[in-house]
């Protein structure tokens, strides 16, 4: 239901709207004939880039000059039906205008008019010539015939209300640059445009008169259209949850709203100002639920150990939110761990439920990373944390985890930050989502190397997981940006509705040719999928739905198509593609000799091999040393937890002993599980627990 559910998200936000402004005198067939042309492609590829709940509405002003009074404009107000556009096109007359320059200005006054209702709103000025007005051109050009209006009070006033209308309604204006002579103009259209608030940029694009030019510049800027308003939307989202007082917190927001306080390098040596104290450790163990995804604060055991802890007078590190600080378990060989307090103290009950609501977060992406590790063979561990209390003068709280050395990596953020090598943090947040069946979503992946902490949980729950659970807009937002890599692929991780098309692991067949009705589809071909044989060797599948003989397979980088071949059968090799790349694969069927209409699509993501060494370091769970997880103990990849064959062989070889609680009589154990997976103590023998069991 969880995942049905993005497919109302994914109709209300993938709704956008494309208007054109353009100049219609007697010079704008450049632009008519090439949009006839290609208006269909357009539409079919921008469909095809939103996937599914998609919808693309399409709107145009013709606007022309003063002289023409009652002509002055020729409006197709929005619309879902390209046919009905496409005769539009075919009666505009490109006549009128008297001199040179024309009523730009008017023509976006109209457009900032129209019927906007999509979520995606992007507007296209395409003029050969700039609006009346000394301030839109040098004043070299001004002579008989350029410009017979240059002190036209439009040109300021209405000038700047026009444009600020546009950034105010969320609409993206992207100028296209047919004529050098508008240079000017559109440098003060960017001022104007750029001073609103919502952080939105004019876009510009230069337009040849060839057809396949106008579709590229068009299809171009409306995916960064797409790109940004994503952004957009959440920064709205999160706006919307401060005023009703929910308090999630972004890491691009919030994060660093906390004072910055001193610090001094990493220090094992006990040094005058540590401070030796008795604590008690609280283990939170949920390795008996039988699904930790789906349990958020069900019963959890409990795990004390008492310990004499010595923590260092002044933090090492400091995130957003806490500081970092040295500390010693002394009575477990020194061990070295991370004590982590709130830089806002606050009182001692609020601290503990707020370390807990951390742990909690921990120990379920603990249990989720184990399930991925196991499924995909690829590392990925979240250190064991616990909640420690020092018992002093006054009671504090510590969020405890062991020290990891190495170089830290910021993989993912809870919103739509991703590093270039974070192909398996990106793919484990998937799994999540889709392992827990679109109820929750582990984000704000980071550590050293595949060894892991300090991540954030997006969950339908907003009251679990802390302030930055973002909810389903978290998770939303992290599947407009997501591309589906090799990982996702190997696990055939089902996609959201929200996910753009292109990203998804098995793109949808859509037509390339289209229809006159946005979104009917007659393909050839179907159920295409990819297996990597390798990091950059890719096998393509697909199923045929005619008696095609032969298929027709094209490999396209960005616009740059890379191989076209034919095969016969219903698969084709990839061979050594470029790393960290994304291709599109169009698979064409063809009958009796000709190419067959509407090919089917799909895109991926090569990734990068010189990335896995790295993914595969994780850290010992007993003395947090790096190793490589091929070096570990066998049965690892089951378990989600990684030891050093020295701390394994130290552990096992020792004894403890305990009173049954049956019996009475003493019996020993070994104390690998409840020293370094704090689990339980065993309280009876193992003579009766056999007696139980049977």
């Amino acid at each position: 239901k969880s995942i049905e559910a993005s497919g109302m998200r994914a109709r209300e936000f993938k709704r956008m709207d494309i208007c054109f402004a353009v100049d219609v005198t007697g010079s704008a067939n450049a632009f008519i004939q090439p949009a006839i042309a290609k208006i269909k492609e357009i539409v079919n590829f921008v469909l095809r880039y939103l996937g599914k709940g998609g919808s693309v509405r399409i709107a145009m002003v013709g606007f022309r000059d003063f002289c023409d009074r009652s002509n002055q404009f020729t409006i197709f107000d929005f619309s879902d039906s390209i046919s009905d556009f496409v005769k539009f096109l075919n009666t505009v007359e490109c006549t009128g205008g008297g001199d040179a320059c024309e009523d730009v200005i008017g023509g976006l006054s109209k457009a900032a008019s129209l019927s906007w209702s999509g979520k995606i709103r992007c507007l296209f000025l395409v003029t050969h010539t700039p609006p009346h007005g000394r301030r839109f051109y040098e004043a070299s050009r001004l002579g008989s015939g350029w410009d017979d209006y240059p002190d036209t009070p439009q040109q300021n006033g209405p000038a700047n209300e026009a444009l600020r209308a546009f950034p105010a309604a969320d609409i993206q204006l992207v100028c296209c640059k047919v004529d050098d002579c508008t240079k000017k103009a559109y440098e003060v259209f960017a001022e104007v445009y750029n001073e609103n608030k919502q952080g939105m940029r004019m876009m510009n694009v230069a337009l040849s008169g060839t057809a396949s030019d106008f579709c590229q510049a068009i299809v171009s800027s409306t995916t960064s259209t797409i790109a940004t308003s994503v952004v957009r939307w959440h920064a709205q989202q999160l706006e919307k949850d401060k005023k009703a007082g929910m308090g999630a917190i972004a890491e691009e927001g919030e994060y660093s709203c906390e004072p910055e306080s001193e610090l001094e390098p990493i220090s094992w040596d006990v040094g005058a100002g540590w401070r030796t104290h008795a604590a008690t450790l609280y283990y939170y163990d949920m390795s008996r639920l039988p699904d930790p995804a789906s349990r958020v604060d069900a019963t959890i055991q409990v795990v004390t150990q008492q310990h004499t802890v010595a923590i260092a007078p002044k933090p090492f590190g400091q995130g957003g939110m806490r500081l970092a600080y040295a500390m010693l378990l002394l009575t477990v060989g020194q061990k070295q761990c991370v004590a982590k307090q709130y830089k806002r103290r606050r009182p001692a009950e609020e601290e503990k439920k707020l370390h807990y609501q951390d742990i909690l977060t921990q120990e379920v992406a603990r249990h989720l990373a184990a399930a991925f590790t196991y499924k995909s063979k690829k590392p990925v561990q979240f250190l064991r944390v616990a909640l420690m209390e020092v018992h002093g003068p006054t009671t504090e709280w510590f969020y405890v985890e062991t020290f990891m050395s190495g170089d830290y990596t910021k993989y993912t953020s809870n919103t739509s930050y991703a590093s270039h090598d974070s192909d398996v943090a990106q793919a484990f947040s998937h799994f999540t989502w889709d392992y827990s069946g679109g109820r929750m979503m582990v984000t704000d992946i980071q550590g050293v190397g595949s060894a892991l902490t300090d991540p954030q949980i997006h969950s339908e729950d907003r009251g679990s997981f802390g302030r930055g659970n973002l909810g389903t807009y978290g998770m939303d937002t992290f599947f407009m940006r997501h591309q589906c890599n090799y990982l996702c692929h190997q696990l055939k991780l089902r996609q959201s509705n929200v996910q753009m098309a292109a990203f998804c692991r098995s793109g949808s067949v859509t037509s390339w040719a289209g229809s006159d009705q946005i979104g009917s589809v007659a393909a050839c071909v179907c159920d295409i999928e990819v297996k990597f044989t390798d990091h950059l060797n890719v096998v393509v599948r697909w199923r045929s739905l005619s008696s095609c003989s032969k298929f027709e397979v094209a490999v396209c980088t960005h616009i740059e198509e890379i191989l076209q071949r034919q095969t016969d059968e219903c698969q084709i090799l990839l061979e050594k593609l470029a790393p960290r790349t994304l291709h599109t694969v169009h698979i064409r069927g063809i009958v009796n000799d000709e190419p067959a209409p509407n090919p089917g699509s799909i895109s991926f993501e090569t990734p990068d091999p010189h990335a896995a060494a790295a993914e595969d370091m994780v850290s010992c769970s007993s003395c947090s040393a790096p190793v490589r997880a091929s070096d570990t103990s066998g049965g690892t990849f089951t378990s989600g937890v990684f030891f050093c064959k020295r701390c394994e062989a130290n552990l096992r070889a020792e004894t403890e002993h305990n009173q049954c609680g049956f019996c009475g009589g003493r019996f020993e154990f070994s104390p690998w599980e409840v020293r370094v997976l704090c689990t339980p103590r065993p309280q009876f023998c193992r003579k009766c627990r056999r007696g139980e069991e049977t």
